[in-house]
């Protein structure tokens, strides 16, 4: 979302980086302040320096712009999500409007503004951040999966092409069973406990996702690729990691949590059935509707030129 924005698309995740390793520096000083069982869960870092009222205030201060910080960060990336789609014709096009002066997409931004605050106010908080970290979860676990994919994806001239390769379909079939096989792990130590029968099976579990990463690694390896292919540092192993440690997460977070989320999972598929396959980019090309894809970019908006409005609509 925010490489799209730079000319070095490796600057966002030095900046992410050099901020994680302030939050880790700030947690290490905190626990070295106060033992981590002795402090609030609701203000931490402020009831550590209980002593110092003037401190107290400080970091207090501190903690309410980290979390405006937060909450800009998130409408930033929510709003070129939804820019994306909308570009793609997933969501209305209008969603693509980009101010003249500033070059930001104002409306979906604005969309990304109104439509968290009428659930803050109308839902439970604790129950909105509950679902919007199992809907994270879920993203990350994807996202280390289409790395693992896109490894063995061969470049394509044609961005529209559908057809899969053996690679592809493998390396799919060996990343969802990583990604089962781990949910199941968690899931019998989860109910189980810390029991040796429920040690045991987490380690079987846990082994047998190691061996699809495995499979991955030593069996599509062999397959030679071209120079122009995906590369990936300690790929699969890193993706299966990440797979891992979300699905921990995931197992974690209470049963109506999933309840609500996949709710939401379903409404979103209703939105694109409805909508979002038939006026897709790939749907027009498909059709061989080609020039309906062709956009004439304003200065301040995106627009569909006039012969081919009636094949959007």
């Amino acid at each position: 979302s925010s490489g799209i924005n730079a000319e070095w698309p490796l600057r966002p995740g030095i900046s992410f980086g050099i901020v994680m390793g302030l939050y880790m520096l700030v947690c290490a000083g905190i626990t070295s302040v106060a033992p981590f069982y002795t402090m609030s869960d609701n203000a931490a870092m402020a009831n550590a320096f209980s002593g110092y009222p003037w401190m107290t205030f400080i970091v207090s201060l501190g903690a309410v712009l980290a979390t405006a910080t937060g909450s800009f960060s998130g409408l930033m990336v929510t709003s070129r999500v939804m820019f994306s789609m909308g570009e793609d014709g997933i969501l209305f096009r209008s969603l693509t409007a980009v101010n003249k002066l500033t070059q930001v997409p104002w409306v979906a931004t604005l969309v990304s503004m109104i439509l968290p605050a009428f659930g803050i106010l109308l839902l439970d908080i604790e129950e909105l951040v509950k679902m919007n970290s199992g809907g994270m979860l879920i993203c990350f676990c994807l996202t280390n999966i289409c790395v693992i994919v896109a490894r063995y994806q061969p470049p394509r001239t044609d961005i529209f092409a559908t057809d899969t390769t053996v690679m592809e379909r493998l390396s799919i079939y060996f990343s969802f069973s990583c990604w089962i096989f781990s949910l199941l792990a968690w899931l019998l130590l989860h109910q189980l406990g810390a029991t040796v029968i429920g040690i045991i099976l987490f380690v079987v579990m846990t082994t047998v996702a190691g061996v699809n990463v495995f499979l991955i690694q030593y069996k599509l390896e062999e397959i030679k690729l071209e120079e122009e292919a995906f590369r990936c540092p300690l790929s699969p192993w890193i993706p299966a990691c990440g797979i891992w440690v979300n699905s921990g997460l995931m197992i974690a977070l209470p049963l109506m949590t999933w309840v609500r989320v996949v709710a939401c999972l379903v409404v979103g598929q209703i939105c694109y059935f409805a909508y979002g396959l038939r006026h897709s980019t790939l749907t027009l090309q498909k059709k061989d509707c080609s020039s309906a894809t062709e956009y004439v970019r304003l200065t301040d908006h995106f627009t569909v030129t006039s012969d081919t409005e009636h094949l959007i609509n």
